[in-house]
């Protein structure tokens, strides 16, 4: 069961990376269709979205890292509605 929960988990995060991806790459119109770049552009912005909301947390609210996470997967949940709805307005 425990396996199962990792593969779960890492499917997750590879589909987040790759929707913040293509987000990424239609805001820039960028022309690479390769896989890996998609998730790692997505990986390289999630990563960066994340510094910028932590940073504010770091100086001003040290203990209260559960609103963090609860803004930060907001803001995923709403990275891949936004993806989606680019992809739906473009088609």
């Amino acid at each position: 069961m425990e396996l199962f929960k990792i593969i779960l988990v890492f499917l997750y995060t590879l589909f987040i990376y790759y929707r913040i991806g293509v987000l990424f790459k239609k805001i820039v119109k960028s022309d690479h269709t390769a896989l890996s770049t998609t998730i790692l552009y997505g990986f390289i912005l999630n990563l960066a979205i994340f510094e910028i909301v932590n940073i504010p947390f770091i100086f001003f609210w040290k203990n209260s890292t559960n609103i963090m996470y609860y803004i930060f997967i907001l803001l995923n949940m709403i990275y891949i509605i936004l993806s989606y709805l680019i992809n739906i307005k473009e088609k």
